[in-house]
């Protein structure tokens, strides 16, 4: 008989677990907060030119809501990504190194983890 093990944890567990890796990136400093994350064009060269300048090789992006440029533009970047704050999980939290929010994500994120 066919049978299904999938087990899905809690939403205090899942909350709890963001808030815990996001206070680790804080306290080592992985963390970067910029006032906003805006591109003219989708070009993939600048944003590796802004990972560049921000010393965040294997980056996650969040932005408080979506922008097509920025979003486009990370999409071909091996080592980055792009999302939005609805969209955060543990899986991208713990995968890239260096957390990069815009002022309005981190307002965000301090309303709901807070």
């Amino acid at each position: 008989k066919p049978r299904d093990y999938r087990y899905k944890l809690p939403k205090k567990v899942r909350a709890l677990a963001i808030k815990s890796v996001l206070t680790s990136k804080l306290a080592e400093n992985k963390l970067v907060v910029v006032d906003k994350m805006e591109l003219k064009d989708i070009k993939t060269k600048e944003m590796v030119k802004v990972l560049n300048n921000l010393k965040a090789e294997k980056a996650l992006v969040v932005l408080n809501e979506k922008n097509l440029n920025v979003q486009a533009s990370t999409r071909n970047i091996e080592k980055a990504k792009a999302i939005t704050v609805n969209t955060i999980n543990i899986y991208d939290l713990l995968r890239f190194e260096t957390l990069v929010l815009d002022v309005a994500s981190v307002k965000t994120l301090e309303e709901v983890y807070a």
